[in-house]
């Protein structure tokens, strides 16, 4: 007989709540699924496995018995499944939640570097937040995030990395501006209500006003490659422009943000990419 182990993982759950819809809201499923994976184990026992009470449901005699057998059973496999999976994971794997801009700009050249002695695991796909509740549970070894003074469990520690300095920027080989003709362009910035965005409005709304136009993208690495086409003037890291753009300077505001790495412990190459990184 094939066994399905999610039916005795519902099993646990509405025993452990007590109720029906107490598991659905703990598993992420509807109640009617729920309800279904009971009757199932209940036809496949042929008895009863709960009776509705006022407080919501109780196991009967055959219920208690499965519950007291399969709970330790399932705590067992878990915890089979978490030591396979901890020792599985080679000593040259390292896990990084990093943006895909900082990845381009940053992690790729310490990659190219170390690889393939080290393999690398990049997630840019989820939020700064997200990647310090992933590194919290282990998921990361560590992530590569702007420092917005997110809040940190006391196990994080936080290290900076470097800090970017925002300016304007333009091709010179494609467009020829001076001061006399510079507004006549496009501004290339973030998207609004970017944080990114509402810095910027803080400090340069009345230098945005005076351009032609406004261009808006979501990621820094955008915005320079359109600086780079000669669609206009770009709001961007120099950091990130290399050399490869012509600034101007159009305030004597600036806009400082501060890159950080965030891990739970130390490792030889968290040193490494510290300082790679850093220089």
């Amino acid at each position: 007989m094939d066994i399905d182990l999610d039916l005795y993982k519902v099993f646990v759950s509405v025993a452990t709540n007590g109720s029906v819809s107490k598991a659905s809201d703990e598993l992420g499923v509807t109640q009617s699924a729920v309800s279904q994976s009971i009757l199932k184990l209940e036809k496949i026992y042929g008895e009863e496995l709960f009776v509705r009470s006022r407080q919501g449901v109780v196991l009967t005699n055959v219920g208690k018995e499965l519950f007291d057998n399969v709970n330790f059973e399932i705590d067992s496999l878990e915890k089979v499944y978490q030591k396979i999976k901890n020792n599985s994971k080679k000593k040259n794997d390292v896990r990084i939640g990093a943006s895909d801009t900082l990845t381009i700009n940053f992690l790729l050249p310490v990659i190219k570097k170390h690889y393939p002695q080290i393999h690398f695991y990049v997630e840019s796909l989820i939020s700064d937040k997200e990647k310090i509740i992933d590194v919290e549970n282990g998921k990361l070894d560590f992530a590569i995030i702007n420092d917005y003074n997110l809040p940190l469990s006391n196990n994080l520690y936080k290290k900076k990395l470097l800090t970017l300095e925002y300016g304007f920027y333009y091709n010179d080989k494609i467009l020829n501006l001076d001061e006399n003709n510079i507004y006549e362009q496009t501004l290339i910035v973030k998207n609004a209500g970017t944080k990114g965005r509402v810095e910027f409005n803080k400090k340069f709304y009345e230098v945005a006003y005076k351009f032609k136009n406004t261009m808006e993208f979501s990621h820094d690495d955008i915005i320079i490659e359109a600086t780079k086409l000669g669609l206009g003037v770009g709001f961007c890291p120099k950091e990130y422009v290399q050399g490869s753009l012509k600034q101007v300077k159009l305030s004597d505001e600036k806009i400082l943000k501060d890159i950080v790495l965030i891990y739970q412990q130390k490792s030889e190459i968290i040193e490494t990419i510290i300082n790679e990184i850093s220089k």
